[in-house]
């Protein structure tokens, strides 16, 4: 988490040293980037955990489902709330479909 502090924090001027040009990013794109970090710092543990030979065929659904959630939501939230809506079709889906169910899996154990 901490990690991604500095992206919601200083995003905007990294963004434009790296693209050489002038320009304003939302507060909800920043954000988004933000949650897409703290999301993949428990995608890794998890992912690792769940890679073995009992939970390798749940994970592979969890992973199949996240993947078409995440395709659809993107289309509908890019449709509806333009660039921005991408980043956050990819963090609800992998939430719904493979963190929450993964931890669920992981306490039973």
């Amino acid at each position: 988490m901490l990690l991604g502090l500095p992206i919601f924090i200083f995003g905007e001027n990294i963004a434009k040293i790296w693209i050489n040009q002038n320009f304003e990013l939302s507060i909800f794109l920043l954000t988004g980037f933000f949650m897409w970090t703290i999301m993949i710092n428990f995608n890794g543990p998890l992912s690792m955990f769940l890679n073995n030979q009992i939970y390798l065929k749940k994970q592979l659904i969890m992973v199949f489902l996240a993947t078409i959630g995440t395709i659809m939501l993107q289309i509908i939230f890019c449709y509806i709330f333009g660039l921005n809506g991408v980043i956050y079709g990819a963090i609800i889906p992998n939430i719904i479909f493979y963190i929450v169910p993964g931890y669920i899996l992981a306490l039973k154990k």
